[in-house]
């Protein structure tokens, strides 16, 4: 075995000494931490993972700024190995040319942190679904396959996707799925049955909510930033997940 360590390697080792030395003083302390754990009855198996790390300011502070960023790639592009399924919906005709530019922008920053784009609305068969009903095929995908959802409420047919969707995500407690809602003034004042009802449901419900004007060429950041955050800390697949 070689003896020369990648940036990857030396980011991990700092880190685990790092983490080894804060233990070792924290078993020492009188208030060190204590956990007792039980399983009752037999044949029974249990696996517990316990990290009890303390990593004061002063400590943390003085790592290398080099250093800390390496751990920061390891942990994004060595530990979380699942696929970032992204599920989008938009209007299947577009009549402003603002709104057609911000859904490529969007495409165009999605594939550049290698996200797999799958589109709703019936604009192409969805991966490991078996109904013939394209909403009904677009639930199962979400609750197979999906790690967010991205709808551009602009038309009939989206407000029809958000009120199945949403309804779907809430009722049927799917926490790991992320659902960005993005809308405009036309839509929102259409109908007090959507203003009060769908789009009141979603701010209600921790469903993210934006308005088109907000997400810009310059904001789209906003929305990858949300998306690479809840894949690290998705309870099913993401780096601090199950």
């Amino acid at each position: 075995m070689g003896t020369n360590l990648t940036n990857k390697s030396l980011a991990c080792l700092q880190l685990g000494r790092t983490i080894k030395q804060k233990i070792l003083r924290r078993m020492s302390n009188n208030n060190s931490q204590k956990s007792t754990i039980n399983v009752i009855g037999s044949n029974n198996d249990a696996k517990v993972n316990q990290y009890n790390i303390s990593i004061y300011a002063n400590d943390v502070l003085s790592i290398p700024n080099e250093i800390r960023e390496g751990i920061v790639d390891a942990l994004e592009n060595e530990l979380v190995h699942s696929e970032l399924n992204i599920f989008l919906c938009y209007p299947n005709k577009l009549q402003d040319k603002h709104f057609d530019s911000c859904i490529k922008n969007l495409k165009t920053e999605l594939i550049k942190i290698d996200a797999v784009v799958y589109e709703g609305g019936g604009k192409q068969s969805l991966p490991e679904t078996e109904s013939l009903y394209t909403h009904i095929a677009e639930l199962d995908f979400i609750k197979k396959k999906c790690d967010s959802i991205i709808i551009f409420v602009l038309d009939e047919l989206t407000l029809s996707q958000i009120t199945l969707i949403s309804y779907y995500k809430v009722t049927k407690d799917i926490k790991k799925l992320d659902l960005i809602v993005i809308f405009n003034d036309k839509i929102k004042n259409l109908d007090k049955f959507f203003s009060l009802g769908v789009i009141q449901y979603c701010d209600d419900n921790s469903i993210k909510i934006f308005d088109i004007t907000d997400i810009e060429n310059e904001k789209i950041e906003n929305i990858i930033r949300r998306i690479r955050n809840k894949k690290l800390i998705s309870k099913d697949k993401g780096l601090l997940g199950g």
